[in-house]
C-alpha cells in the first residue's frame, strides 16, 4: 500500500530546476519571489 505522503516524498522531478526552485519557494527569504526569478535562481 502506497501512501499518498509517501508518494509525495518520494516523487522525483526530471528536471532539477525545478525541484530546485520549488524547495527555494518554501524558504522564507524567497518567499516573495516570482517563479521565473525562482528559476534563474536555481539554475
Amino acid at each position: 500500500m502506497q501512501l499518498p505522503l509517501w508518494k509525495s516524498i518520494l516523487k522525483r522531478d526530471e528536471n532539477p530546476i525545478t525541484e530546485i526552485s520549488h524547495f527555494l519557494r518554501e524558504t522564507a527569504i524567497f518567499e516573495g519571489m516570482s517563479r521565473r526569478t525562482l528559476r534563474e535562481v536555481a539554475s
